[in-house]
């Protein structure tokens, strides 16, 4: 988790089976884009899409006034936030949602490879919710740079991403198969 260099640091002395550099490289993925998500830059546009659900802290009434968790999502987290930009924005009203990069904290990781897809495919399907959930965002100016920068960001290199990695894939095997 960029931005919490405590909770990395933890995880990776009780890492006991190598997962922790699986769990590194395949985050590392949007690597300086992460970066940005969770920078101090984004936060000043209120563009933050996502706070893990174990470490997010809401004020309450304003969670029941967006209609509060969804049960049916699997990515719970990333869909209160989602909410919570539509619910203020429809409404007009001031808010802000950050991230603070001095967090530490503990949290239970994966111990095995099958644990590790299992959450990275939850993960997915959750976000792949929580983007169609609120189609209004996109490319829709009353949302500002939260459409235009992490919407997009979310959509192209998260949601999108493993599509185009496969097709890449699929093309250096094929271009290799003529070569030879």
């Amino acid at each position: 988790m960029m931005g919490l260099p405590g909770c990395a640091q933890r995880a990776a002395r009780r890492d006991t089976k190598g997962l922790f550099s699986w769990r590194a490289l395949s985050e590392g993925r949007g690597g300086a884009l992460l970066e940005l998500a969770q920078s101090q830059d984004i936060t000043e546009f209120n563009g933050t899409l996502i706070i893990s659900g174990a470490f997010g802290l809401f004020k309450e009434d304003a969670v029941v006034a967006a209609g509060g968790y969804d049960a049916g999502t699997l990515g719970e987290d990333m869909e209160l936030v989602v909410k919570l930009h539509v619910y203020c924005r429809n409404n007009r009203q001031r808010y802000s949602i950050r991230y603070e990069p001095n967090a530490v904290c503990w949290s239970q990781a994966p111990s095995n490879m099958k644990d590790l897809m299992k959450q990275r495919r939850l993960w997915h399907l959750g976000l792949s919710q929580s983007m169609t959930s609120y189609p209004q965002i996109f490319a829709n100016p009353r949302f500002g740079l939260v459409s235009w920068v992490s919407y997009m960001y979310y959509l192209l290199f998260e949601l999108l991403s493993p599509a185009i990695e496969v097709f890449g894939i699929l093309t250096v095997g094929l271009a290799a198969c003529f070569v030879f």
